[in-house]
Protein backbone atom coordinates (compact mmCIF):
# COMPACT_ATOMS: atom_id res chain seq x y z
CA UNK A 1 0.00 0.00 0.00
CA UNK A 2 2.76 2.40 0.73
CA UNK A 3 4.03 2.63 -2.82
CA UNK A 4 0.86 2.28 -4.64
CA UNK A 5 -0.09 5.49 -1.96
CA UNK A 6 3.14 7.35 -3.29
CA UNK A 7 2.99 6.43 -6.68
CA UNK A 8 -1.10 7.99 -6.30
CA UNK A 9 0.68 10.74 -4.73
CA UNK A 10 3.00 11.48 -7.62
CA UNK A 11 0.40 11.92 -10.26
CA UNK A 12 -2.06 13.61 -8.51
CA UNK A 13 1.33 16.72 -7.97
CA UNK A 14 2.25 15.84 -11.61
CA UNK A 15 -1.26 16.71 -12.71
CA UNK A 16 -1.49 20.00 -10.62
CA UNK A 17 1.73 20.55 -11.98
CA UNK A 18 0.73 19.98 -15.74
CA UNK A 19 -2.83 22.00 -15.61
CA UNK A 20 -0.91 24.92 -13.51
CA UNK A 21 1.64 24.92 -16.55
CA UNK A 22 -0.22 24.85 -19.52
CA UNK A 23 -2.87 27.00 -17.65
CA UNK A 24 -0.52 29.86 -16.64
CA UNK A 25 2.66 29.47 -19.54
CA UNK A 26 0.82 28.67 -22.74
CA UNK A 27 -2.74 30.61 -21.76
CA UNK A 28 -4.98 27.55 -22.04
CA UNK A 29 -7.98 27.28 -20.30
CA UNK A 30 -8.28 24.64 -18.59
CA UNK A 31 -11.67 22.74 -18.43
CA UNK A 32 -13.81 22.78 -15.42
CA UNK A 33 -14.11 19.46 -15.13
CA UNK A 34 -10.38 18.53 -14.52
CA UNK A 35 -10.70 20.55 -11.35
CA UNK A 36 -13.67 18.63 -9.97
CA UNK A 37 -11.71 15.16 -10.60
CA UNK A 38 -8.65 17.19 -9.09
CA UNK A 39 -10.27 18.48 -6.17
CA UNK A 40 -12.30 14.66 -5.55
CA UNK A 41 -8.36 13.11 -6.09
CA UNK A 42 -7.64 15.45 -3.18
CA UNK A 43 -10.26 14.36 -0.84
CA UNK A 44 -9.05 10.75 -1.50
CA UNK A 45 -5.48 11.37 -0.96
CA UNK A 46 -6.54 13.32 2.15
CA UNK A 47 -7.99 10.06 3.21
CA UNK A 48 -5.78 7.99 2.71
CA UNK A 49 -3.21 10.30 4.55
CA UNK A 50 -5.37 9.90 7.38
CA UNK A 51 -6.13 5.84 7.31
CA UNK A 52 -2.91 5.05 6.18
CA UNK A 53 -0.23 7.27 7.66
CA UNK A 54 2.03 6.91 4.79
CA UNK A 55 2.55 10.49 3.95
CA UNK A 56 2.25 12.83 6.97
CA UNK A 57 -1.05 15.69 6.72
CA UNK A 58 1.37 18.56 7.07
CA UNK A 59 3.86 17.50 4.34
CA UNK A 60 1.01 16.94 2.11
CA UNK A 61 -0.30 20.63 2.59
CA UNK A 62 3.40 22.12 1.98
CA UNK A 63 3.06 20.16 -1.45
CA UNK A 64 -0.13 21.42 -2.05
CA UNK A 65 1.69 25.10 -1.02
CA UNK A 66 3.95 24.04 -3.25
CA UNK A 67 1.88 23.89 -6.54
CA UNK A 68 0.13 26.54 -5.69
CA UNK A 69 3.54 28.80 -5.75
CA UNK A 70 3.52 28.50 -9.83
CA UNK A 71 0.77 30.54 -10.10
CA UNK A 72 2.07 33.28 -7.72
CA UNK A 73 5.21 32.89 -9.41
CA UNK A 74 3.59 33.69 -12.96
CA UNK A 75 2.39 36.22 -11.23
CA UNK A 76 5.14 37.96 -9.83
CA UNK A 77 7.43 37.62 -13.30
CA UNK A 78 5.51 40.79 -14.39
CA UNK A 79 6.94 42.97 -11.52
CA UNK A 80 10.08 41.85 -12.16
CA UNK A 81 11.61 44.50 -14.57
CA UNK A 82 14.96 45.75 -15.50
CA UNK A 83 15.14 49.52 -15.03
CA UNK A 84 14.18 51.40 -18.17
CA UNK A 85 17.02 54.07 -18.13
CA UNK A 86 18.98 51.30 -18.12
CA UNK A 87 17.29 49.76 -20.94
CA UNK A 88 17.37 52.59 -23.02
CA UNK A 89 21.72 53.08 -22.60
CA UNK A 90 21.86 49.17 -23.36
CA UNK A 91 21.09 47.78 -26.75
CA UNK A 92 18.19 46.06 -27.62
CA UNK A 93 19.94 42.32 -28.09
CA UNK A 94 20.62 42.81 -23.80
CA UNK A 95 17.19 43.45 -23.42
CA UNK A 96 16.08 40.43 -25.80
CA UNK A 97 18.22 38.42 -23.78
CA UNK A 98 16.95 39.81 -20.15
CA UNK A 99 13.63 38.89 -21.05
CA UNK A 100 14.39 35.07 -22.68
CA UNK A 101 16.07 34.32 -19.54
CA UNK A 102 13.77 35.62 -16.93
CA UNK A 103 11.04 33.64 -19.14
CA UNK A 104 13.18 31.18 -19.00
CA UNK A 105 13.90 30.60 -15.51
CA UNK A 106 9.83 31.78 -14.25
CA UNK A 107 8.57 29.78 -17.05
CA UNK A 108 10.49 26.45 -17.05
CA UNK A 109 13.01 26.17 -14.83
CA UNK A 110 11.64 26.94 -11.96
CA UNK A 111 8.38 25.16 -12.22
CA UNK A 112 10.08 21.86 -12.44
CA UNK A 113 12.28 22.33 -10.07
CA UNK A 114 9.64 22.61 -7.83
CA UNK A 115 7.76 19.53 -9.17
CA UNK A 116 11.15 17.83 -8.77
CA UNK A 117 11.38 18.45 -5.43
CA UNK A 118 7.78 17.33 -4.30
CA UNK A 119 8.22 13.97 -5.56
CA UNK A 120 11.59 13.82 -3.94
CA UNK A 121 9.34 14.80 -0.63
CA UNK A 122 7.16 12.06 -1.55
CA UNK A 123 9.16 9.34 -2.28
CA UNK A 124 12.10 9.95 0.29
CA UNK A 125 10.63 10.68 3.38
CA UNK A 126 14.03 11.15 5.34
CA UNK A 127 14.25 14.66 3.67
CA UNK A 128 10.96 15.57 5.15
CA UNK A 129 12.15 14.13 8.58
CA UNK A 130 14.81 16.41 8.64
CA UNK A 131 12.87 19.54 7.99
CA UNK A 132 10.33 19.08 10.23
CA UNK A 133 12.85 17.95 13.05
CA UNK A 134 14.64 22.11 12.83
Amino acid sequence: MDFITKLLHTFFFVAVFIIFYTRYNKKYFIKYHYFIILIISLMVLFYLDIKHDIIPIKLFFILILFSISIPILNFIKDFINMDDHYLIRQHKNTKDKYINVKNLLFTKIIPIMILFYQILLIWLPVIYDRISKK
